[in-house]
């Protein structure tokens, strides 16, 4: 996972300016005017129709097709511009840190503007921008200002991501090249699969989805809770392999604690790496490495 937004502090998303001030999100089109004007023109075209008389069946229903368009439009624009004031925000780097630090908890003003290299008065601008886009709340507590995250800004531009890559990516490939395809297990190599399974069960909660033997050879596969991909336990001479696995989860905390009193062997606590979320390796029975990867919450599934 790497940052999908490589522009520096004062650029915009596709190009524009974004200086980190909270007015930035309001220097957008007036939605209501744009509607008005789109109604009112095509009240127009629809009256002077009726004043030249009959018009055809066909014509007819295209007109109220164009209006029951036009009457969408306004919650199409608005829908549009919150998704944008999400982009806007998150195009910022500071405001991405700072958004990364709000995920591990609740945390005051003072102690977010400590991690930036600006002063806390820079630091009130980028979160009034992050308030207004939805992405983080604030309570007063005395003479602190308490900020956390929130998913109620990020709903609407995950979807629109979502849509963008299941539709509009679709899109790039012809039609008659397109193949259904999906990654079913992931092997990982044991020394003896029946201690490796319950390991995989007992200590990381995954599920047997299958446990089969033909002509002497053996397949082992388990899932991890609402998984989709399994990992294959394969009986072989050599373990202790990188598995290059990735397990994700939203509490990554929780499951590191759970975990260590399963005297599942990490490496470290988890840790923020570069690129914003926190991560923790670590090892199966037979020294196979693996590792935890926490996404925002609500993206495991």
């Amino acid at each position: 996972m790497q940052d999908v937004f490589p522009v520096g502090s004062e650029s915009g998303l596709f190009g524009g300016q974004a200086s980190g001030h909270p007015s930035d999100l309001r220097k957008q089109p007036r939605v209501a005017d744009q509607g008005e004007a789109e109604h009112e023109e095509q009240g127009g075209v629809e009256a002077g129709g009726q004043q030249a008389g009959s018009l055809p069946s066909l014509v007819v229903a295209l007109f109220q097709e164009l209006l029951t368009y036009m009457s969408m439009s306004q919650e199409t624009l608005t829908q549009s511009s919150a998704e944008s004031a999400v982009f806007a925000a998150l195009a910022d780097p500071v405001r991405r840190y700072v958004l990364g630090e709000l995920t591990g908890g609740e945390r005051p003003a003072g102690a977010l503007a400590e991690g930036v290299p600006i002063s806390r008065s820079a630091v009130s601008q980028h979160l009034a921008v992050l308030r207004n886009a939805g992405l983080v709340e604030h309570r007063r507590s005395g003479r602190q200002v308490w900020y956390r995250a929130s998913r109620a800004g990020a709903a609407s531009a995950a979807a629109w991501v979502a849509r963008f890559t299941t539709v509009q990516l679709a899109r790039s490939t012809a039609p008659g090249e397109r193949v259904a395809l999906q990654v079913s297990a992931v092997a990982v190599p044991v020394a003896d699969q029946t201690r490796a399974s319950r390991f995989y069960q007992d200590a990381l909660g995954f599920s047997v989805v299958t446990d089969r033997t033909v002509e002497g050879w053996r397949w082992v596969s388990l899932l991890p809770a609402g998984g989709s991909c399994a990992i294959g336990l394969v009986q072989a001479q050599h373990t202790g392999v990188w598995t290059g696995i990735s397990l994700l989860t939203d509490d990554i905390t929780t499951l590191y604690h759970r975990w260590r009193h399963s005297d599942v062997a990490f490496d470290s606590p988890p840790v923020r790496q570069a690129w914003g979320a926190r991560t923790a390796l670590f090892a199966d029975l037979d020294g196979n490495r693996l590792q935890l990867v926490e996404i925002p919450s609500g993206t495991v599934r």
